[in-house]
Parts: structure tokens; C-alpha cells; sequence
């Protein structure tokens, strides 16, 4: 929770105060390496729990995301300095075109980021062929290309009555 709401502070008032990030940056590279710390030095080993994602909390940074487009819009078409010689009209159509461009480009770059990587995808494949032939019973595709007589050939072997090895 509380990297959502340090997320959420940063994000959204990005433009009243652009130092945030740094400050945000700094603030989460000591906390890890405290923390790191204290699970190497002072605390038990703590019990692994699997996930299979981050659940709820993508959706909360989801809309803190969303929120921040539109409250940093409006922070510099409404409060900017350099926007007072405008008209409030004028003002408003910034913020409109401001949050429609701030939307495309978010849009451009998730569309060009995937979800998940190429080796993921690798590993997840393998994990359901191997899950499907342990525990499912799943048969292989290409069974029937075993199993005829063109592709391959049973071999004959045959035993001597006698053994003519020299040594």
C-alpha cells in the first residue's frame, strides 16, 4: 500500500512539483537496500508464497495512472503561469487536447510494450506441454508420423547360434 500511495503522490502532481520523481527514486533505492538488510542480517528466512500476478493492486495503479493524466492536465491548464493571458475556453479545450494526447501516447507506448516478454511466453508454453503430458495424458501431435511404415522402419534383429568374435 504504501508504494501505491508514494506511486499515486508522484504521478499526479508530477507537474506542481517535477523534483518528486528524484526525491520518489532515491526514497525507494535506500528502502530496498534497508530492507535487504534487514532480511540478510536481522530477520528469519521469510516463507516463499507464490502469485500469479499482482492481483488488485494493477487495477488501483491502474486508475492512480489514469487519475494522474487528467490532474496533471489540469494542474497546467488551469494553474500555470504561462496560461493566464488565456481565456477560460481556451484553457479548457488545453486540458481536453492536453489529457486526448496524454491518452494516445499512453496508449502507443503499452500497445508497443508487451505483456509479457518472449521468454515468458517460451517458459509458459513448455510449462502446459509438460503439464499436459504428465499429468493430462495428452498424446503428441505428431504420433501418427512415428508410426507409419514410410517414415520408419522397425529394425530386424536376429541372434546367431554361434559366436564369432576372434577374442
Amino acid at each position: 500500500a504504501e508504494m501505491a500511495i508514494q506511486f499515486g503522490y508522484t504521478t499526479m502532481f508530477v507537474a506542481a512539483f517535477p523534483l518528486a520523481t528524484v526525491l520518489s527514486l532515491v526514497n525507494n533505492y535506500v528502502e530496498i537496500r534497508v530492507d535487504a538488510w534487514k532480511l540478510c542480517q536481522v530477520m528469519r528466512r521469510a516463507e516463499p508464497r507464490s502469485a500469479e500476478d499482482i492481483g488488485t493492486w494493477h487495477g488501483i495503479l491502474e486508475v492512480v495512472s489514469i487519475a494522474a493524466i487528467f490532474i496533471n492536465s489540469g494542474l497546467v491548464a488551469f494553474t500555470a503561469t504561462n496560461m493566464t493571458n488565456y481565456t477560460w475556453p481556451m484553457r479548457v479545450w488545453t486540458f481536453i487536447l492536453m489529457s486526448a494526447g496524454i491518452f494516445a501516447l499512453r496508449g502507443f507506448v503499452a500497445f508497443l510494450i508487451p505483456d509479457m516478454p518472449e521468454w515468458v511466453q517460451i517458459q509458459v508454453a513448455r510449462q502446459e506441454y509438460i503439464t499436459g503430458k504428465i499429468i493430462d495424458n495428452v498424446e503428441d501431435e505428431d504420433d501418427d508420423f512415428i508410426n507409419t511404415k514410410t517414415n520408419y522402419e522397425v529394425p530386424n534383429f536376429t541372434v546367431a547360434a554361434t559366436d564369432f568374435d576372434p577374442m
